[in-house]
């Protein structure tokens, strides 16, 4: 029996494309890289825009914060400082201050942002994570260590 090697034929390759990235900081710091794809489908009037990796925004005071900065909503922090002080003081209510501050000391993440649209279709994503800090336990057995949300929609445009 002679020994043969398969020559085996590879897959065709993509046709080349040019995409750009680019990285812009986030008020806290945090680096947000974008993608754009394939700049050759603008012209076919496909455009495709994505973060490529988590953006981390910090904690729910630190959104609260730039909620107000950038789009004027109202200043709740000094609200949220007062119910916390609330739940810390009332008897019935002090059992839930630990989770109350694992969800205020938490950090807000955004994991997906997808923009996608060709002439005739549409299709977006968001999601978002709070990672509680510190966990919130429940009977020394689990721990509930974030929580998510995420937002999709797609379709076709009509005239």
């Amino acid at each position: 029996m002679s020994n043969q090697l398969a020559v085996l034929a590879s897959p065709p390759a993509p046709a080349p494309g040019v995409s750009v990235a680019a990285t812009f900081t986030f008020k806290n710091g945090t680096p947000i890289t974008v993608n754009s794809g394939d700049l050759a489908q603008l012209k076919a009037g496909i455009v495709n825009f994505a973060i490529t990796e988590p953006v981390v925004l910090g904690s729910v005071s630190d959104f609260i914060q730039w909620l107000t900065d950038k789009f004027g909503f109202p200043d709740i922090n000094s609200e949220v400082i007062a119910l916390k002080d609330q739940v810390q003081n009332n008897p019935l209510l002090s059992s839930l201050y630990g989770g109350f501050l694992s969800f205020y000391n938490g950090t807000i993440t955004i994991t997906v942002l997808s923009i996608s649209r060709t002439k005739t279709d549409y299709s977006y994503q968001f999601a978002v994570t709070l990672d509680l800090n510190p966990p919130i336990e429940f009977f020394d057995v689990i721990k509930f260590d974030s929580i998510g949300l995420a937002v999709n929609k797609s379709g076709t445009y009509t005239n």
